[in-house]
């Protein structure tokens, strides 16, 4: 228990700040009987897969990621009760950069909960935690090694994308050759460089764009549907045109105030 302690201390310290906040806000929910029992019957209400949090333990590795995972799962039912509560802590779920690190947080210690639980048991003796804990090692290269190519497209040799099919190398090595791109590539987001690829190097290109577009569609359906649940609430549950408001309130332009209201009559007679 006190190496995992000290190992979850090495986080960063923008994810260990948001870990933090995690067990400030499941501490002021468990620590008391009567907000417990508050949550419990508005996770009801809302008909929840879950209606209590895991309490957090600071010496046990695996009620790390079980309770930042009920964390996850429930926080559209914490970020109401907080609210309701009038507890500061429901600004963090109003922060997509806080809940994005809270999501990453949850997925990175669900990955090392499963190692954690393959090296218990009777029969666990110290060639068998050894052997789990190289093939995880081996396992996370593989990971690293086979994406490689996205992140580091001008850098990497033919070699290391020998497991893709002919075309898609092809593409790749008309890519990592020409030097306009490399000079590009520094200057632009990884997405939005290998969507502007996708003309001259469809294949290659749609390979990429098929690793890194779902982590960031799952994002952005996650804050759409935190963006709706905030507008269609049960006062407002006959709202027709929900299109139209959501659109704005997930939009990251912003709106051209004075623009819209010159072309507005303030007044029929104007």
């Amino acid at each position: 228990m006190l190496r995992e302690a000290l190992a979850a201390k090495k986080l960063a310290p923008e994810l260990n700040d948001v870990l933090q906040d995690a067990v400030k806000i499941i501490n002021f929910i468990k620590s008391h009987a009567l907000n417990s029992r508050l949550f419990s019957n508005l996770c009801k209400d809302t008909d929840s897969n879950y209606t209590t949090l895991l309490l957090h333990a600071e010496v046990r590795w695996l009620s790390r990621g079980q309770s930042l995972r009920r964390l996850w799962l429930l926080k559209d039912e914490i970020e109401i009760f907080l609210t309701e509560r009038k507890c500061e802590l429901a600004a963090f779920f109003q922060n997509d950069l806080w809940l994005s690190k809270l999501c990453y947080l949850s997925d990175i210690f669900a990955k090392l909960n499963d190692l954690n639980l393959s090296l218990q048991g009777k029969n666990c003796d110290i060639f068998t935690s050894n052997d789990k804990i190289e093939s995880f090692i081996k396992k996370i290269n593989i990971w690293k090694s086979r994406v490689a190519w996205i992140q580091k497209p001008f850098w990497i040799g033919l070699s290391d994308i020998d497991h893709l099919p002919l075309k898609p190398q092809e593409e790749f090595a008309e890519l990592s050759s020409d030097s306009n791109l490399k000079l590009q590539f520094p200057k632009k987001p990884l997405t939005e460089f290998w969507i502007g690829t996708r003309t001259e190097f469809p294949t290659i290109a749609d390979m990429a764009l098929n690793v890194l577009l779902p982590f960031n569609t799952t994002y952005l359906c996650e804050v759409t549907f935190s963006a709706l649940t905030h507008i269609k609430t049960q006062y407002r549950s006959s709202l027709k045109n929900v299109e139209e408001v959501l659109c704005p309130a997930v939009s990251n332009i912003p709106p051209k105030f004075n623009l819209l209201c010159n072309k507005k009559q303030a007044h029929p007679t104007h």
